[in-house]
């Protein structure tokens, strides 16, 4: 392992902190024009829109009517969101050989043609905003357009380029920013860095900050020791101070950056670095230095790529760009006063003092004082001489090393003045001390205009504020230019906001979170009576000035926070207040308790009614308390104090109770497996129905008809008629798996099982029965509870806290916005309310038995030799037989033991049972001991089934179903052949004659010759 020896020392001083991070789930939409960000966590997809209101951005959200004025302290960011990793996008790129970057203070840009320069103002022609006057004093360098450093990665964009080194889990790009999940997270990510590059960060978090970002790695180091993994340089954290480190064959040299502790959890650095000088320099979002290291190697090496370690619970990195870089920095001062022409790539020792615009040439002033002019098309980079005085110079020579953050904002004199110009040095140059203190307590003026920065789509970035729009167009009064820009929303690429901290008013409504396309905005709903259904769901997300409804076509959901529970109180009342652990078939449905009736805060039972009203859940996900009076073959009718309606189709109903259960048992997922599995033969024609009796009992058939007494249901071709008072609840089975599954293999498979293809092609009519009616296409919502009972309707209108509208089972109704839990909303919420609800009950065809799905193996030795537990011991287990009597497995070694695994309602075990019991009965009962397993019957069913069947074999009772899960009977019948070793020869799955066949063969295999 390498020596860190220096490094080590100097971390062992430093603690680490963690912090966490919680951030909302979302994908990049590729069609989106731009993003913002919300200092409350919020983002959206959308594009600016011009704002008449001073102090406001307009934004045009995805998937709303009209557009949000948000309050530009309330924004962190809009950024443009790219198909590809290019910026800016290729059509607005200039290729204009005429026009010039600009290089202001504070690391600002501006793009344009040079027209005239004197003393005090350069003049420049802006493609995007006209004839423009740069404050002499604020011009640094003119670098041409052509050279100045070509965007090489923008991102972070979610390709193959990135590789998590951790769980791929950990990491997740949420809109556009790559977000660590956990703790110690890893990636990296291989972004072209050249071996001179500008890279820009926008990193956030939460809490206290804890990551490392080692820049000029390789991609194929996957490590996730950050001491393992060579780079050029670091970024890391120690004890909230950001640190950057240089690290090469054993040496190290740090320096202090900056502490992270009083920013606003963002922070935006711009390093330059130079792979073969082994130097780096690091600047902040306003352009200005904060430290440099220089430490060469004899052997530099140049690598591409970037590692991202997150150390502590979380962080994000919101913008990641890589430019080339020509080796001279902007403002460090090391390199001013340079001239590089275009030829040759030659220095001079000098400054541009002037500018001849009849010749097209800049006038030179060099250090021994003299005076020689260039033709502007020659100049490839120069500095731009400074009128300002030397005090001038000095005081901002001293704000330099001064501040570490952007200055507080004020509302600056009207640019160009004298005022201005002194004004923002005297700014610039105060302590940073006061500086934190103005930053903390920014001064509360009602004229006050935010400092925000725009990105151009010509690569220009400015500093200023943002002006109310005017005849539609944009208006910026950017810092050292006299003219306001005005120019057309689209030019404006980017925004960053101020570090400034911005509040809510959480207190008057119930707030939430609206998710709709690529899209999350906390807020809450506002009062509007519209009558048009979707106008009725109109956010009013925090920070904008109005809201605005969600367009006919959106889909989405607006979540609410559950309450947290009371503790002023009595502590016991809070406990027993506590939801009771639910059992059996209550587990698969919504909390509900053990007997089906209301929750308390819904509509009460009526006293003095002969039978009670119990719960009836339809496929919309609606859900009333109702008394089922008869069921018939056309559908449901029932009587409910909830809603005039009396009648529903078979098609609607997903379930009902009818009494109570009261003896419910555990239904494990082993169980409900089974219960939703129907024999491949009974494709179709399946059971229809689920019963549920008092005790727990299931029975699946054919409802056919229900009234005060009697219940009759199909069960395998026969009829049986059951008391009303035994039912707990019937559950409608609409939903098959095989609907839009894939066909099952064709060819021998089928022909041995009995299946055709016409079986296998149900027809549409059978599936439109099963799937229920055409999906409605109207704007619904449906409002869940928290009871998670739910409601659909046509939304109409809020109003007193309300959300009105009319249900086609219900009719008018409303529902409190203070008792919802979500919202489901838009024209396509079917499939959501029913992943919301996530019933379990979709039947399921039986697999194949594996000797018919493997190609060619349809006998020798190797049938029924597949499974895993073949050689192995047979797990040894005690069950109670039919008969009362025990029996372990261990005692009958004497024998060759044959298992099957089967089940009254398993159609192939009730097939091929009496022709297993015929085989063993061939070899003898001194040779071979036939045990029938039955897995979780009652005894008195599986003594029917005997009876009818005609079995003599032991019969076991597998009540809890374990010896099944040890034995792996995922599909019955299986049958397991063991022989007096206690080992297990063979395992097969399904029945028939070929079956029989190679089970025959199995047991004359074992038998001693």
């Amino acid at each position: 392992m390498r020596n860190f020896g220096a490094l080590n020392a100097l971390r062992t001083t430093f603690n680490l902190c963690f912090g966490t991070l919680l951030l909302s789930s979302c994908c990049i939409a590729a069609d989106a024009d731009q993003r913002i960000r919300l200092k409350d966590g919020s983002f959206s997809t959308g594009r600016l829109t011009p704002s008449e209101i001073p102090g406001t951005i307009g934004w045009h959200a995805d998937g709303f009517e009209g557009s949000f004025s948000f309050d530009l302290n309330a924004v962190r960011s809009i950024s443009s969101v790219l198909p590809t990793a290019t910026f800016p996008p290729a059509d607005t790129v200039t290729t204009d050989s005429s026009e010039l970057l600009f290089e202001l203070e504070d690391g600002a840009m501006l793009v344009g043609t040079l027209v005239a320069m004197d003393s005090e103002w350069v003049q420049i022609d802006s493609k995007l905003a006209g004839r423009l006057r740069l404050s002499r004093d604020q011009v640094l360098t003119m670098v041409d357009g052509g050279y100045a450093g070509q965007v090489v990665y923008s991102g972070p964009v979610d390709d193959e380029r990135w590789i998590p080194i951790s769980d791929a889990l950990h990491w997740e790009f949420q809109a556009g920013t790559l977000v660590a999940k956990q703790q110690r997270a890893t990636i990296v990510g291989d972004v072209g860095l050249p071996a001179k590059s500008q890279i820009s960060l926008t990193l956030s978090w939460r809490g206290v900050p804890d990551f490392v970002i080692s820049l000029g790695t390789l991609a194929t180091n996957k490590v996730s020791a950050v001491d393992e993994v060579p780079s050029a340089a670091r970024l890391e954290i120690w004890d909230q101070e950001l640190v950057l480190v240089r690290e090469i064959d054993g040496a190290a040299d740090i320096a202090m950056l900056m502490n992270l502790s009083g920013l606003n959890q963002r922070v935006t650095l711009t390093v330059y670095l130079d792979q073969l000088a082994g130097r780096v320099v690091v600047c902040d979002a306003h352009g200005r230095p904060l430290q440099e290291l220089s430490l060469a190697t004899e052997n530099p090496s140049i690598r591409s790529s970037i590692h991202i370690s997150n150390t502590g619970p979380g962080m994000a990195v919101e913008r990641l760009e890589v430019r080339n870089w020509d080796g001279i920095t902007t403002t460090s001062g090391e390199g001013r006063g340079q001239v590089v022409l275009e030829e040759d790539g030659r220095t001079l020792p000098a400054e541009v003092s002037g500018f001849d615009a009849a010749n097209q040439e800049v006038v030179l002033l060099h250090q021994d004082g003299t005076e020689s002019s260039v033709p502007l098309a020659e100049i490839r980079r120069a500095d731009i001489r400074a009128v300002a005085s030397l005090k001038n110079a000095a005081t901002s020579q001293e704000a330099l090393n001064a501040v570490d953050f952007p200055p507080p904002v004020i509302q600056p004199p009207p640019l160009g003045s004298v005022a201005a110009t002194e004004g923002a040095r005297e700014l610039a140059s105060a302590d940073k001390e006061s500086s934190t203190q103005a930053a903390e307590h920014p001064p509360k003026q009602e004229t006050e205009l935010p400092e925000v920065e725009v990105i151009l789509s010509d690569r220009s970035r400015l500093h200023g504020q943002w002006l109310p729009a005017i005849d539609g167009r944009a208006r910026f009064q950017a810092v050292g230019i006299a003219e306001v820009l005005a120019m057309d929303i689209s030019a404006v690429y980017g925004l960053i906001g101020t570090n400034d901290r911005h509040s809510y008013d959480l207190t008057a409504h119930k707030n939430g979170t609206l998710k709709l396309r690529e899209s999350q905005l906390a807020g809450y709903l506002e009062e509007e009576n519209d009558q048009a259904s979707h106008r009725a769901v109109r956010w009013h997300p925090h920070g904008s000035r109005e809201g605005c409804s969600v367009t006919q076509d959106a889909n989405g959901a607006i979540v609410y926070r559950a309450p947290l529970p009371k503790l002023d109180g009595d502590f016991q009342k809070v406990r027993r207040a506590q939801p009771t652990v639910l059992k059996g078939i209550q587990m698969f449905l919504g909390g509900r308790g053990p007997t089906g009736l209301p929750d308390s805060d819904l509509v009460a039972t009526e006293s003095g009614s002969e039978r009670t009203p119990r719960e009836i859940s339809f496929r919309s996900g609606d859900a009333i308390n109702a008394v089922i009076e008869s069921i018939d073959e056309s559908g449901v009718t029932f009587s409910s104090a909830q809603t005039n309606t009396t009648f529903a189709t078979h098609s609607q109903m997903q379930h009902a109770w009818i009494n109570a259960n009261t003896q419910s048992k555990l239904a494990t997922p082993e169980k409900l497996q089974r219960l939703m599995t129907v024999p491949r033969s009974m494709k179709q024609d399946p059971p229809t129905h689920l019963l549920v009796s008092n005790s727990g009992d299931y029975l699946r058939g054919r409802l056919l008809s229900l009234d005060e007494s009697k219940l009759t249901v199909e069960v395998r071709l026969s009829i049986l008629e059951l008391p009303v008072s035994e039912v707990a609840q019937i559950i409608w089975l609409h939903d098959r798996d095989w609907d839009n599954a894939p066909q099952a293999k064709t060819g021998a498979a089928e022909e041995s099982s009995g299946e055709t293809a016409e079986v296998a092609n149900a027809t549409s009519e059978s599936s439109d029965a099963a799937t229920g009616p055409s999906e409605d296409k109207r704007f619904r919502v449906h409002a869940i509870r928290s009871s998670d009972r739910g409601l659909t309707f046509v939304p109409t209108g809020v109003s007193s806290n309300s959300l009105h509208g009319d249900s086609d089972l219900l009719g008018e109704c409303k529902v409190r916005i203070q008792d919802v839990h979500q919202l489901l909303f838009g024209t396509d919420i079917t499939e959501a309310i029913r992943e919301f609800r996530d019933d379990p009950w979709t039947l399921s065809l039986a697999q194949y038995p594996r000797a018919f799905l493997e190609d060619g193996e349809t006998g020798g030795n190797s049938v029924g030799e597949l499974s895993p537990l073949v050689g192995e011991l047979a797990p040894d287990f005690g069950l109670d037989t039919l008969a009362g009597e025990s029996f372990r497995l261990s005692k009958h070694r004497d024998r060759i033991v044959v298992l099957d695994f089967w089940a009254s309602w398993c159609g192939p075990c009730v097939q091929s049972m009496p022709l297993v019991e015929a085989a063993v009965a061939e070899f003898g009962a001194d040779q071979v001991e036939l045990v029938a397993v039955n897995i979780q019957e009652t005894p008195a069913r599986i003594q029917a089934a005997v009876e009818r069947l005609g079995l003599s074999a032991t019969v076991l009772l597998d009540v809890d179903g374990q010896v099944a899960a040890a034995y792996q009977a995922q599909a019955i019948p299986q049958t397991v052949v063991i022989d007096r070793e206690g080992k297990v020869t063979h395992l097969f799955v399904g029945g028939g004659s070929r079956f029989i066949v190679q089970f025959k063969a199995a047991l004359e295999s074992v038998l001693p010759q």
